[in-house]
């Protein structure tokens, strides 16, 4: 049954990597309130590479995002964005401390050094979560022995969780 999911496109497996070692630790949930339909302005930040969740509500905000950037420098740029899109009326904003659940991808501090090769290690785990160590470790340069410490390494220490992907809406991107 898994087979016939993964052939169909429907579930994907993938790395996902902790959003700090991608340069993505500061999180923000961003409430947004707008007049008229949220639609356009959905599809809009549906594209954003800094939105790692998006939702259309009911109620006075109309659309409820996670926005995963650098610093808070960056949550206060794309807040401004946000607020200047035609339509917008109102946002909201909630920076998080902690996070201490994510269904999808690791939490907590991260307590590892990652080098050049851990980096294109977790590249190739989230282009495919169902790699090989041999095909890892051609893409990297390294032995498959030593792509498989590297990897144990990572998932051990919570850099990265290989999971199965549900396509819903046919977007599955972890930048």
């Amino acid at each position: 049954r898994m087979q016939r999911l993964i052939a169909s496109g429907q579930v994907v497996v993938r790395g996902v990597v902790h959003p700090a070692v991608l340069g993505r630790g500061a999180v923000a949930h961003v409430s947004v309130m707008v007049d008229g339909s949220a639609a356009p302005i959905a599809t809009a930040l549906a594209q954003r590479v800094d939105v790692a969740f998006l939702s259309l509500t009911s109620g006075v905000y109309a659309l409820i995002a996670e926005v995963r950037v650098g610093s808070m420098r960056d949550v206060d740029g794309v807040i401004t964005e946000l607020r200047a899109m035609s339509g917008v009326v109102g946002v909201d904003t909630l920076t998080y401390i902690e996070v201490l659940r994510d269904v999808v991808g690791p939490v907590g501090d991260v307590d590892v050094e990652v080098d050049e090769v851990d980096l294109a290690l977790l590249r190739a785990l989230q282009r495919d979560g169902r790699a090989s160590y041999v095909d890892l470790a051609q893409a990297v340069g390294l032995s498959p022995a030593g792509a498989r410490r590297r990897v144990v390494r990572l998932i051990e220490s919570q850099v990265v969780r290989i999971g199965a992907v549900v396509r819903h809406s046919g977007q599955d991107r972890q930048s």
